[in-house]
Formats: structure tokens, sequence, C-alpha cells
């Protein structure tokens, strides 16, 4: 009977709530490119910096988080998951 009830409240919920938008990969419907931003704050260089083993310059970073309209392997890695 538990079972039951909480399957009736599982599917009220998911009738009810409003859609949940995926974390953002792209640029458009309410996203901006999120992952990318993230990887580009936590692994770049500071603009102008060498790296010295402990950030990835700008070429390095533009493969790994993407660039504007070009996928970078995030994206990519993510992608295989959907």
């Amino acid at each position: 009977m538990l079972a039951q009830r909480l399957a009736f409240v599982a599917i009220c919920l998911f009738l009810v709530l409003p859609p949940v938008q995926c974390f953002g990969t792209v640029n458009g419907i309410g996203q901006m490119a999120e992952h990318e931003r993230m990887t580009r704050d936590a692994l770049a260089c500071a603009p102008g910096a060498k790296s010295t083993g402990d950030c990835f310059e700008p070429l390095s970073i533009d493969a790994l988080a993407g660039k504007s309209k070009a996928t970078g392997a995030v994206r990519i890695s993510f992608e295989s998951f959907i």
C-alpha cells in the first residue's frame, strides 16, 4: 500500500511541477554554455599568464572547454551520456 501511495505522489508531482531545463551546454533556450564557462573559470590560466603545469593556456582551454560555435571535449563527453 505504501508503494502505491508513493507512486501516486510521484506521478502527481511529475504532472504538476514545471519541466526542468538541462544544465547548459549550448547557447540559447535559456542556457549560456554553462559547462564551457565553468571549465574555463576553473582551469584556464589568468589572461596573459603562461602555464606552469597548473592551468590551461588559451589554445588548450579552447580545445577542452570549446569556443563559440565550436564543441570542446567537455561538451562531447557530456553528450555521450544523453
